[in-house]
């Protein structure tokens, strides 16, 4: 009998400690201690004149971490995101991606804005690390092998906008563009494949404030339509200056009136003026636009969308291929039909894909699709 106590004891004891080892794994089988931490770096703007774009990436990219660090049994893994604040600048992102190579021995990035990515592009390829552009520059992805993008390129929305001038009829255009790698590379691409003349090109620093100069000089050319290309931080003023100097033509916009600070001015412009203004946007999934205003109450973006994409992409791929870099290059451009934040994504053998890319316009205050 007392041999069957002690038998019986013995097991309660196994077993406590049995279950003790599952509380202390938790719900993903394993000890958090046992669970490998997988550094990204993100290189994007976090201050400066285009923080806001940095700070929807940073969403964007939390929330998708927060997801796949939720499921550690299915990854096998938990991501870390170490930020790096480039301030919009190239030389401060040269340094910190640099820093993140040789010191923290990153392989796996998130780089934004576009002269932030042109900038690196060199740094990148002779590393051999994997690179998502934050950028809707044309050619981008063509400066190495290991740099991938997501989001629409410029290429894109510029088809859309030169073909929606062509069947307007519109013949001359006056562009006012953002004046750096971005800006420089989408009038290029609109001039080249525009089947009328931009017989006006008026560049701007990001930092300008004041755009009259510029807007009087289109204004006075007498041309057909306004073309503006960039970040959309300037645009709330450029917009109001050129309803202000009453320019009457239709305006044609790029991605970066997509972005916050446009959409809340428009709701505040004329009527008469706002209609006349037709802009490129993304196409959200549904899911996505659902997880965004839950979250954020608000709706979604494309530095949001980017990003989000760009997490859950790469923790699939570090799933399948560890952190062999050549692998998980070779298998996201295999990548086809892929439905995240964007409705669909799918890669090109230049690293570039191809999302869905509508025009939009403001209909009594409400943004909607062009039809």
């Amino acid at each position: 009998m007392k041999l069957l106590r002690l038998g019986g004891k013995i097991t309660l004891i196994i077993s406590f400690f049995i279950i003790l080892s599952f509380l202390i794994s938790g719900p993903w089988g394993c000890s958090k201690s046992d669970v490998k931490n997988i550094k990204i770096a993100a290189v994007i703007p976090l201050t400066g004149p285009i923080s806001f774009m940095g700070k929807l990436i940073k969403e964007g990219m939390e929330l998708a971490k927060e997801e796949v660090n939720s499921k550690t049994r299915e990854y096998g893994f938990r991501l870390e995101i170490i930020y790096g604040d480039n301030k919009g600048e190239v030389k401060e992102a040269v340094s910190i991606i640099q820093r993140n190579i040789n010191i923290d021995k990153i392989k796996l990035f998130m780089v934004s804005p576009t002269p932030a990515c042109m900038a690196v592009a060199p740094i990148v390829d002779s590393a051999k690390i994997i690179m998502f552009a934050g950028s809707t520059h044309p050619y981008i992805t063509d400066k190495s092998e290991y740099i991938f993008r997501t989001c629409a390129s410029n290429a894109e929305e510029n088809e859309l906008l030169t073909q929606y001038a062509e069947t307007e009829g519109i013949k001359s255009v006056g562009a006012l563009f953002v004046d750096d790698d971005f800006g420089q590379s989408a009038i290029k691409y609109f001039k080249n494949h525009f089947s009328g003349k931009v017989l006006l090109e008026e560049p701007y620093k990001i930092s300008n404030t004041d755009f009259r100069n510029q807007i009087l000089k289109i204004k006075k050319a007498n041309l057909e339509a306004v073309l503006i290309q960039g970040y959309g931080i300037a645009f709330p003023i450029i917009l109001k200056q050129i309803a202000e100097l009453g320019i009457d033509r239709p305006i044609l916009g790029n991605l970066g009136f997509a972005n916050p600070p446009v959409q809340n001015i428009l709701k505040t412009l004329p009527q008469d003026f706002v209609k006349r203004i037709i802009f490129s946007s993304p196409a959200f999934s549904e899911k996505f636009t659902e997880i965004i205003e839950h979250k954020f109450s608000k709706k979604p973006n494309l530095n949001q969308a980017f990003a989000y994409d760009f997490i859950k992409i790469i923790a699939s791929e570090i799933k399948k291929n560890g952190l062999d870099i050549e692998k998980i290059k070779n298998s996201i451009l295999q990548i086809r039909n892929y439905s995240g934040a964007f409705k669909k994504i799918t890669f090109l053998p230049n690293g570039d894909s191809r999302s869905i890319v509508r025009l939009m316009k403001v209909e009594k205050g409400v943004i909607v699709p062009l039809k």
